[in-house]
């Protein structure tokens, strides 16, 4: 009788040992895919130089700058970041200086600067734009771009050469 006891014991073990397991993979898989959330939806800078202004909340990037922001790349000579005071969180950014962004897959667009609203997710580019997307091109003025629909618009004086 004591054998038995010791083996349902000794089962009842590996199956609560089992279970914290599986409990214990839950919980990181969860917080890794918070972790990878909040990986994709932050702001990565990159730049040879970097003052902030502690008193305004403004970070001024210079030389080479690069921002990663999900799966876009913005690149430029100058950036200006602009803090939220009370959450210190970056919501406007003004880019100028060989501006170019990309989605990384078939879009890529130039200007002389860029305006990026990061929490209405809203991106202007002004002076002298050039979209491509594959062999066609449109250039104009100004172009809005919405980063949640994706939707595009230009503004101004506008030539196309668009490939069918």
């Amino acid at each position: 009788m004591t054998k038995n006891k010791f083996y349902f014991l000794n089962n009842l073990l590996s199956i609560i040992c089992l279970c914290i397991i599986f409990w214990i993979i839950s919980i990181v898989g969860s917080y890794s895919q918070e972790s990878d959330q909040q990986n994709r939806t932050a702001l990565k800078l990159k730049a040879e130089r970097v003052a902030l202004n502690k008193e305004n909340g403004i970070l001024n990037f210079s030389g080479n700058v690069e921002i990663l922001y999900k799966e876009y790349i913005i690149k430029s000579d100058f950036l200006k970041a602009i803090q939220n005071k009370n959450k210190k969180q970056i919501n406007l950014i003004e880019a100028n200086g060989n501006v170019f962004i990309s989605n990384n897959k078939d879009i890529n667009a130039s200007g002389d600067a860029l305006t990026f609203n990061v929490k209405d997710q809203f991106i202007l580019i002004e002076g002298n734009v050039e979209l491509v997307q594959g062999e066609s091109v449109i250039k104009g003025k100004r172009i809005h771009i919405d980063l949640l629909t994706e939707n595009i618009e230009f503004d101004g004086s506008i030539s196309s050469y668009i490939v069918n």
